[in-house]
């Protein structure tokens, strides 16, 4: 059995949501997926042990989905972790986090008291998390994103980060057990972002079983759940909200 927990929904200055964030835990991997400035706070009380933690994911280097990085570290280091952190992403995420953590905090840049490992990944580029297999598509978006299947012990989760998945992602997405995507707004349409009528083709063509609809806009919310209430597959349609845990 495997889990998500919901430590934030919410886009870059959402008011009344953390950012975008979730934690996947199974028996033999526990992943967290984007690290934005509002979630180690979040983290601390969902994770408990600083060992428990085998990776992070980092969908694209925008501040909202890393610049959480150098508190987790803090957090991490404060808390007396001993093994290795892996921390997986798109290209140039190793030369972001040794300057956010140069700028944040610059003694962990030296030593923080455990290891920490960068895997970089590009379109169609795998990774593994402990018993966790990371597979990177891209996902249209600027900076250049990606989104991730991440499989572990017979389950799956699909994450988009931000911005519309390719025709590659949606393949790579297929028959996963929970999608999280951005869906920023309900019918607007903002450049690297995605809006309801992306997401329902990408479920027409990826057949997930459940799609969690997260980064929406703030203001976006009411017209977003108005649309839902019309929507043929409203069933297999849901806003979660920080500290929901949805079982796989």
């Amino acid at each position: 059995m495997a889990r998500i927990e919901f430590l934030g929904c919410g886009e870059a200055c959402d008011p009344g949501e953390p950012n975008t964030s979730f934690l996947f835990s199974a028996r033999d991997a526990c992943v967290l997926f984007d690290c934005g400035f509002t979630v180690p706070h979040r983290l601390a009380g969902a994770i408990g042990d600083p060992e428990r933690l085998d990776g992070v994911w980092i969908s694209h280097l925008h501040g909202d989905h890393c610049f959480g990085l150098p508190l987790l570290f803090l957090k991490l280091s404060e808390l007396g972790r001993g093994r290795e952190l892996v921390v997986a992403g798109p290209a140039g995420l190793a030369e972001r986090l040794r300057s956010l953590l140069a700028l944040a905090y610059g003694s962990l840049a030296g030593d923080c008291g455990f290891a920490w490992r960068v895997v970089e990944l590009a379109p169609g580029g795998t990774a593994d998390v402990a018993g966790a297999r990371l597979v990177a598509a891209e996902s249209i978006h600027h900076p250049p994103a990606l989104a991730v299947r991440c499989d572990c012990e017979g389950r799956s989760v699909f994450y988009s980060g931000d911005g519309k998945p390719s025709a590659d992602a949606e393949d790579m997405a297929h028959g996963a057990d929970l999608a999280v995507m951005e869906c920023f707004e309900g019918t607007g349409l903002v450049p690297g972002h995605n809006n309801l009528a992306g997401v329902l083709g990408f479920m027409e063509q990826a057949v997930p079983d459940r799609v969690a609809l997260v980064h929406v806009r703030s203001g976006a919310r009411t017209e977003l759940m108005r649309l839902l209430a019309d929507t043929a597959a409203a069933e297999r349609l849901f806003m979660p909200r920080c500290g929901d845990v949805v079982e796989l």
